[in-house]
């Protein structure tokens, strides 16, 4: 038996160059639009008892079951703008020189044509281009009145802040000293305070007008993971909202990487091209419901409709799976946790801090060839608080690493009500864009001439229109003609009438 798919469908593309191993690019042939080919026939073939013969594997029954097959939800899911998306599946079929021709599956993808995010995050390679020799009257003496600490450079200053942190975890862990961790936790307080001063004001990495793209793309397709988050709307304020599926099972990605952020040329005028989120090899569906509504409970003045506390867990990045209870336990031990312990339920907090460190280490120049975790050594207010960002940008990523929806205040109550941690990436999303909107009416300079990919589409679109507006006049014109011409020649053919005597 062998697993059917689109077979008809893979006429419509020419396969060109293979890339890398089983993937190859492929092109529409009516628009010459390009894919991936990604070659799956080890995923979809299983071994067979009879010799030379192929039996469907796991993955392509689920994809060819009839009307229970889940292939078509899998392409709605991933079908969004800033998804890496999954178009469809095809087979051809192939054959060596002199071989008898085999089936080939192949999932087509988006092929997003200009890399990933993390091509940006390597330090300038060092090069020395000195060409005299040293001599003594080039080292300045350290000044009597200055201490050998002022002129430690950054990478030792960042060790020393190390050091002291994990000093504090042990003695936290065991229990010591409360004086000795007083002092410790001042001593860490001093060098953040030294390191501060060493920041210079104007220091900036990639563009802020990049950093808003990256950060507007990114969270419009996680709301879509977590919340199923679409449609998005402006009240006569000029303030957007968006509205969440409220039936929606969140979906945890569970591996937000630069290496996972990709990017598209631009097509247009637009400065940046679309970016993507991708690779959904540890992508878990979490089966979790916030609950039904509760219309007896009252909070405040009058009754109100409740959802319950519940929350997506899942197992950590490491882990394929692990029983629901014990990640309730351990979410109850660990709670929200940073940085991200091994053993850590992975929430969707989780993925907002992992996407909170890619936005600071875009906006922090590389340091050392794991920018990542030069990033994790530090607070975000101490990475950003002295760089040339608008506080507009700087206070969403705050956020994406500060906020917890479980917060509770001095009496044990829920800091947030239950509808503000219903939706919470949804209504991060909406904020984001709201305050990006803020920032398109500063002075900022790219602010002002920024060409956003949003509005290429827009003029791309209204001049399809235009031209499909000029194409349908012009064939009513010439059917215009057309009907014309038919009713002279029906004039010339007709008999003419005979006379009544």
């Amino acid at each position: 038996m062998e697993y059917q798919s689109g077979f008809h469908s893979s006429m419509k593309y020419d396969f060109g160059a293979q890339i890398s191993p089983g993937v190859w690019k492929i092109v529409l042939k009516h628009d010459r639009t390009e894919f991936l080919a990604h070659d799956i026939t080890e995923t979809m073939v299983g071994k067979s008892p009879i010799p030379g013969d192929e039996a469907p594997a796991d993955p392509a029954l689920l994809l060819n079951a009839g009307g229970n097959s889940v292939l078509n939800p899998l392409l709605n899911i991933l079908n969004h703008e800033n998804l890496v998306g999954l178009v469809e599946i095809i087979s051809t079929q192939a054959s060596s020189a002199g071989g008898s021709p085999k089936t080939k599956h192949y999932a087509v993808w988006d092929y997003c044509d200009a890399g990933v995010l993390g091509n940006w995050f390597q330090p300038e390679p060092y090069q020395n281009k000195r060409t005299k020799e040293f001599d003594d009257k080039e080292w300045d003496p350290v000044p009597e009145t200055e201490t050998l600490d002022e002129h430690m450079d950054d990478q030792a200053r960042k060790d020393r802040l190390e050091n002291i942190m994990e000093s504090i975890r042990d003695l936290e862990d065991r229990g010591g000293n409360p004086q000795k961790l007083e002092e410790l936790y001042s001593l860490f307080q001093q060098e953040q305070e030294e390191e501060f001063t060493n920041v210079k004001k104007g220091d900036r990495y990639l563009p802020e007008s990049f950093c808003w793209h990256v950060l507007i793309s990114v969270l419009k397709a996680l709301s879509w993971l977590h919340d199923g988050s679409k449609n998005m709307r402006e009240d006569e304020d000029g303030v957007i909202t968006i509205a969440h599926d409220r039936d929606w099972e969140p979906i945890l990605h569970r591996n937000i990487t630069p290496s996972n952020i990709f990017f598209a040329h631009p097509k247009r005028d637009e400065w940046y091209g679309r970016c993507k989120l991708g690779n959904y090899s540890r992508l878990v569906i979490s089966n979790n419901h916030p609950g039904n509504f509760d219309e007896d409970e009252n909070i405040g003045e009058g009754k109100k409709l409740v959802r319950n506390h519940s929350k997506a867990l899942a197992p950590p990045r490491g882990t394929k799976f692990q029983p629901l209870k014990e990640l309730i336990g351990l979410d109850a031990d660990y709670g929200h946790s940073y940085p991200q312990k091994v053993k850590q339920p992975y929430t969707i907090l989780s993925e907002w801090r992992a996407f909170g460190e890619i936005m600071q280490a875009m906006m922090m120049t590389p340091s050392s060839d794991n920018h990542l975790n030069t990033v994790r050594h530090d607070t975000v207010e101490r990475n950003l608080g002295g760089l040339d960002y608008s506080s507009l940008l700087k206070n969403i990523v705050l956020y994406l690493m500060t906020f917890n929806p479980d917060e509770k205040d001095q009496e044990g109550k829920f800091a947030f009500s239950a509808e503000e941690r219903e939706a919470v990436t949804t209504d991060l999303l909406a904020k984001a864009i709201n305050d990006f909107l803020a920032w398109r009416k500063s002075d900022h300079p790219e602010a002002k001439k920024w060409i956003i990919v949003e509005q290429e589409y827009q003029r791309e679109n209204q001049e399809d229109e235009e031209v499909n507006v000029a194409e349908s006049y012009a064939q009513n014109q010439v059917q215009d003609v057309l009907n014309k011409q038919d009713k002279l020649f029906e004039e010339v053919e007709e008999p003419p009438a005979k006379r009544v005597k």
